[in-house]
């Protein structure tokens, strides 16, 4: 299946797809540098530099075939790092990615955005499905965190799959259920549809069931509920007491600079687990995260050390989107 790839990044979903047997067909990226890594890795592959001017008919003229599209449109107007503008933001993109949609009537969709993006505020995430219904397409939006593929931290993100139904062929919801069901994503759902959420005091995980319905983390569904599962050393299992004890153990012990550390932590607290021995960084704000020691996160002298931060921060975790699809695959027939 053909991949018409917007707001490409460094290539993560490009990346992730192709594992699951797609084929990316041509990338949209505004970035130079982001368009320097793309030539890079994907050389043969056409990359168009502006969502904006993109059009149907260029990409007819230019011979590309487009079965999906994909694209984590910018977060910037629904971010909690960011102003909150929401519609009101001009980096709102969604709508130049929903004309390309409807132009170009790819088989699937799958859109990547923050949590953010289903603040009530906003009520932008409930635009962007209606947006899809209206223009054909069955939509369901995820909410799958990184930790679910395995990777040491959170960075939960909203994912939206849609499929314009055809005869002879499965549906979006079609794609949900393979998602939810763990023999397909085991990893990222955990057993009996359950999402897996780090918990890094304790070195075990919090399960979050999902809402009714029983699909992964559905960023749609509420009365989600939370219970112990890991391999953590106490029985404190809520995510937000874990949170509220990390800090406490900060009060007098760490410096922003990590330069102090407890006997305990320096010695590794939690041995076995991916965080023994790792340090904390407190910023001026009393925010507080765990870094492994020695790592460096002020580098001099690194080649374009702000386009590469950025990139990554922007980047989605091609693992997750591998899963997502491996579960298209099956509801096309093709796995």
């Amino acid at each position: 299946m053909n991949v018409l790839d917007l707001f490409s990044g460094i290539g993560g979903f490009a990346l992730g797809l192709e594992r699951a047997g797609f084929h990316t067909s041509a990338f949209c990226e505004i970035e130079p540098y982001c368009r320097a890594v793309l030539r890079k890795h994907w050389p043969e592959t056409p990359i168009y530099d502006d969502i904006r001017t993109l059009t149907a008919s260029a990409l007819s003229r230019d011979g590309i075939e487009v079965d999906v599209i994909c694209g984590g449109f910018p977060c910037q107007p629904w971010s909690l790092a960011g102003q909150r503008k929401g519609r009101d933001d001009a980096r709102d993109l969604w709508p130049e990615m929903l004309r390309i949609i409807r132009d170009c009537q790819p088989r699937w969709v799958i859109g990547e955005n923050v949590p953010g993006l289903d603040d009530k505020r906003f009520m932008a995430l409930d635009g962007v499905l209606a947006d899809l219904e209206n223009a054909g397409y069955q939509a369901r939006p995820f909410e799958i965190p990184a930790c679910a593929v395995d990777a040491p931290h959170k960075r939960a993100r909203l994912f939206i799959v849609a499929n314009a139904p055809m005869q002879g062929r499965r549906s979006a919801g079609s794609a949900a259920e393979t998602l939810s069901q763990p023999s397909e994503i085991e990893r990222s759902a955990g057993r009996g549809g359950l999402c897996d959420v780090a918990n890094a005091k304790h070195g075990g995980r919090i399960r979050q069931q999902a809402g009714a319905g029983g699909n992964v983390a559905d960023g749609h569904q509420a009365g989600r509920q939370q219970d112990a599962c890991g391999t953590g050393d106490s029985g404190e299992g809520a995510l937000a007491n874990s949170q509220r004890a990390g800090l406490e153990e900060l009060r007098g012990v760490a410096r922003y600079n990590g330069a102090e550390q407890s006997a305990a932590q320096r010695d590794g607290d939690e041995r076995g687990s991916f965080w023994a021995g790792s340090e904390w960084l407190v910023d001026p704000e009393g925010r507080a995260r765990r870094v492994k020691r020695g790592i460096h996160l002020l580098v001099n002298g690194v080649p374009a050390r702000a386009q590469q931060i950025r990139s990554y921060g922007n980047s989605v975790v091609p693992q997750i989107i591998t899963e997502i699809g491996r579960a298209i695959m099956v509801a096309e027939g093709l796995a």
